[in-house]
Order: C-alpha cells, then structure tokens, then sequence
C-alpha cells in the first residue's frame, strides 16, 4: 500500500500502488466532487461555461450582465476584442448589436434583405425585399401601378381591368 495526500482536504489515504499509478487524487466520492467539479468548464467551441444556481450560463455574458446590473436583450451579443473566447476579463468583452458583430466577423458581406427597385409604371424608387425580388423581378410600388399597367399592355384586358 501507498500512503497518498488528497487534494482537497489534504487527509493521508492509502491505496494500492496501481491506482497511483492510474492517478488517484482524492480521498472519497465527496472530496472528489468537491475538489473536481468546480461548476465551471471549458466547451468545446472554446466558450467557458460557469454554474449559476442549476443552470450553467456563458461566463462572458454573465461577466457582462453583471457588469452592467441587467440581463442582455437578445439583439445584444458579448465580443472577445482578442479573439479567444476563454479571456472574460471585462477589459477584454465588448457589447455590440448583432448586425455590426456579424459584420465585424464577416467582413465585406453585404447581409442586407432589401433592396431598391424602380416602379415599372411610375418610376418611383422604393424598397422590397430581395427574396420577392428574386421571385417577381417586375416591381410595381403599389396595386394602382400594377392596375394602371395591366391596362396598358395588349392582351391584357380582363373584364374588372381598367382598358
């Protein structure tokens, strides 16, 4: 047998020198889930996670809520201004909308969903949605224009159509 120091409450154990060899550090179940389970961890995406009551939170988002006293709006994402997401000092995090962050990440995407188009009846420039767009390439500003043009167009007089 060997004697061996835990780690956590320092009292003096004695295994066999096999677990020694495998590595054992503490005395008993509850030294070990004192001394090992901290309640905080590094993912696997390199974000350190921490534990608040029973649930475990983003340790950089929590730096930040308590930073500023509330909890963060949705719309509200933390940035590392160094890159690595396991730095929470408070020097280190940011608070960014998450349009300019994804832009900061993502340099020189354009990610807007609106785009201007003239009207093919009355030549008033307006906003519409690039996937509508992408569908209906003609683009008509409102139902009078589109009703002013399907009158003018030949073939097109439906009864209900101005002629």
């Amino acid at each position: 047998m060997v004697a061996v120091t835990c780690e956590h409450c320092g009292r003096e154990f004695w295994v066999k020198p096999k677990r020694v060899r495998r590595g054992v550090r503490f005395c008993s179940m509850a030294c070990r889930r004192a001394g090992q389970y901290t309640g905080r961890f590094t993912r696997s995406d390199g974000y350190v996670a921490i534990r608040i009551d029973d649930d475990y939170v983003l340790e950089h988002r929590h730096v930040m809520e308590s930073h500023l006293g509330r909890p963060l709006e949705s719309g509200e994402h933390v940035h590392h201004r160094n890159g690595n997401r396991a730095d929470n000092r408070l020097e280190n995090l940011e608070l960014i909308r998450v349009g300019p962050h994804a832009s900061l990440h993502h340099p020189g995407r354009d990610r807007s969903t609106w785009v201007k188009v003239r009207c093919l009846a009355c030549g008033k420039v307006f906003e519409r949605r690039l996937c509508q767009h992408r569908q209906h390439p003609r683009a008509f500003c409102s139902r009078s224009c589109y009703l002013q043009r399907a009158g003018e167009m030949p073939g097109r007089n439906r009864p209900g159509l101005p002629s």
